[in-house]
């Protein structure tokens, strides 16, 4: 999206393009944030909303490449992804002359709410095929032997089997955390949890797929 396609999201049919605030450009580099740790997401929306440029650049450095990722996770297509996360930005953008109603209080679970029904969105596609591979970072404990082709194959069809039987909530967070990289933190805020509840799942959760996996393995191979 360039600056112009940008701009045009600010002009109302009929009026001046000066009666609106220009629209700040989504950047390709980005210098870094002041005083990060003083401020929140939704106080940085709120110097956005007021005509603030530098807040919106910052909003997008912090969190364009997690929300990208996690967009890759649902469509499995990076392009499309790219897309769908550069649109959501756009929607953020018109808010400056459509602000919420009520104050926003949970910034990244409203980019979540409005990445995830664009994803869905573009999934009903009935040309469009998903297959969800496991993220290659998952933490569980492998082999010390050199594995096989094979056993890997076989590795990557229990884990799958296991998360399938997990609670919905608890697949989500290990999905925003092991494959999106949001923190503990992050992931609290957008689902209105506590940290500590969220590690606390994480934690649990690769326990009994460990469990899983081993008593898997020992009656198969």
């Amino acid at each position: 999206m360039n600056a112009a396609m940008t701009a045009d999201i600010f002009r109302a049919k009929g009026k001046s393009s000066s009666s609106f605030p220009e629209a700040p450009t989504i950047p390709q580099t980005l210098p870094k944030p002041v005083n990060l740790a003083m401020e929140s997401n939704e106080d940085l929306f709120n110097r956005f909303l007021n005509g603030d440029d530098g807040a919106f650049k910052t909003l997008y450095r912090l969190h364009n490449p997690k929300l990208v990722r996690h967009c890759h996770f649902i469509v499995r297509d990076k392009e499309a992804a790219e897309n769908l996360t550069q649109d959501m930005w756009e929607k953020v953008i018109r808010m400056r002359l459509d602000p919420p109603d009520e104050p926003v209080k949970n910034l990244l679970g409203l980019f979540m709410t409005i990445l995830r029904r664009d994803a869905i969105n573009y999934l009903k596609n009935p040309r469009v095929r998903v297959f969800n591979p496991l993220p290659d970072n998952f933490d569980i404990e492998e082999k010390e032997t050199e594995e096989s082709k094979e056993y890997e194959e076989l590795l990557h069809q229990y884990l799958a089997e296991c998360l399938n039987d997990l609670e919905e909530t608890t697949r989500e967070i290990l999905e925003l955390h092991f494959w999106s990289k949001f923190s503990f933190v992050e992931i609290a805020g957008m689902l209105g949890m506590k940290p500590e509840a969220v590690y606390a799942r994480v934690s649990r959760a690769k326990s009994v797929i460990r469990r899983f996996i081993e008593r898997e393995l020992r009656n198969n191979l």
